[in-house]
């Protein structure tokens, strides 16, 4: 498999700018380096034949973009908006 560019997050904030690494997609997460280095979040953008699920990723749209792609978010997607409170 090849090497894909994640955004890595700390927060669930909307207003903060990822950290961008590369990444073997074929390879479990490392869950302890990962919150080590500060991060708590990831998203990632692949070809939509490719299947993450056994990896621990969570698939967040399944239409695939204007490029083919996915977004599949480690462990789960960040809740940016607000819960309404009505």
């Amino acid at each position: 498999m090849a090497r894909y560019t994640v955004r890595c997050y700390a927060t669930e904030s909307e207003t903060e700018e990822p950290t961008l690494r590369g990444r073997e997609m074929s390879r479990p997460v490392d869950e302890a380096r990962f919150h080590a280095e500060g991060f708590n979040f990831m998203e990632v953008w692949v070809p939509i034949d490719m299947d993450l699920s056994g990896l621990g990723w969570e698939q967040v749209t399944f239409v695939p973009s204007e490029y083919g792609n996915v977004l599949w978010a480690w462990p789960r997607r960040r809740n940016t908006v607000p819960e309404a409170d009505f």
